[in-house]
């Protein structure tokens, strides 16, 4: 059993999806400042003049890197079926981290990059390998997992 959840159930049970070196550091990435409108760099001036008011922020675009592995196939098709088909079903869903009691809103963007692999890690396993592109809309609000 993982340290993730993704709407209350572990991904590597469910699609035997591992996240590869590099998960923690998108997760915990800030968010982009929204330009306000409200700046102005004046030609003669150095530096920029910004308006401070309500800070808003853009969405967070999150490349997560991912494999899924199996003995056979089969076995490593039906597992990444079942991922495709809960990504492109569920809209919006939760994503925990249970270890830091955290819990953020994530939804499916795309799959930019995909590599079949044999022979994994030496083994005569076979693996699927790629990075989910997945977008956080609520990149400034706190969830705790409930």
């Amino acid at each position: 059993m993982s340290d993730y959840r993704w709407n209350g159930f572990d991904p590597y049970s469910s699609f035997g999806l591992n996240f590869s070196p590099g998960l923690d550091n998108e997760l915990m990435k800030a968010p982009r400042l929204k330009d306000n409108g409200l700046s102005i760099n004046w030609a003669g001036d150095n530096g920029t003049e910004r308006y401070f008011g309500a800070r808003k922020f853009e969405s967070r675009t999150l490349s997560i890197p991912c494999t899924i592995s199996a003995s056979s196939e089969s076995s490593l098709m039906t597992k990444y079926q079942a991922l495709v088909s809960f990504l492109v079903t569920t809209g919006e869903f939760n994503f925990d981290v249970v270890s830091r009691n955290k819990r953020y809103k994530l939804s499916y963007i795309e799959m930019p990059s995909f590599s079949k692999l044999t022979n994994f890690k030496g083994r005569s396993r076979m693996a699927i390998s790629f990075t989910l592109t997945l977008a956080d809309d609520h990149p400034t609000e706190n969830f705790t997992i409930t």
